[in-house]
């Protein structure tokens, strides 16, 4: 998962596979929200530097610390301070999301999912920043434009916390 061109991704693992019951997946929704809401922002002035370095014929192809060691241009200079510190705050956001079992699965479309156990095996809970709740699926393995809504998943509701 990348934000802001190659910079970031969910680099953070919970401890221990967790799945997650519907009911407490929509209970995280309101913590998620707000952290995602900071994201998307985040995202985008992260995209507008790396748009504002192109312009500039700079590409980053090293981490930021070596890319600012070689700069000489005051205006690359700039942006490059600039992404060090949003790479940096928004990498923290998405660790700490993925550290309560949240998946990011296309951070730039606000999309995330949730582990959980149905019947014999693992579904994902799909949500999109800007739905009220949780109302699709997928299989595991499958893309987010391969979600299904709740009411195709039998015993949806019945799918428990398994720690």
């Amino acid at each position: 998962m990348i934000i802001g061109g190659r910079l970031i991704s969910a680099t953070a693992k919970p401890k221990t596979q967790q799945y997650f019951s519907l009911l407490e997946a929509n209970r995280s929704l309101t913590y998620l929200t707000s952290r995602c809401s900071i994201l998307l922002q985040m995202n985008e002035l992260i995209a507008e530097s790396m748009e504002k370095l192109q312009a500039e014929g700079f590409n980053i192809e090293t981490d930021l610390d070596s890319a600012l060691a070689v700069v000489e241009s005051p205006i690359v200079l700039n942006i490059l301070s600039d992404l060090c510190v949003q790479v940096p705050a928004a990498q923290a956001l998405i660790d700490e999301v993925v550290a309560c079992g949240i998946v990011p699965d296309v951070l730039t479309q606000g999309v995330f999912v949730w582990p959980a156990q149905h019947q014999d095996g693992q579904v994902l809970w799909c949500w999109q920043f800007g739905e009220a709740e949780i109302t699709h699926w997928r299989e595991a393995g499958a893309s987010f434009d391969l979600r299904r809504r709740l009411d195709t998943l039998p015993e949806a509701q019945a799918c428990v916390h398994v720690a």
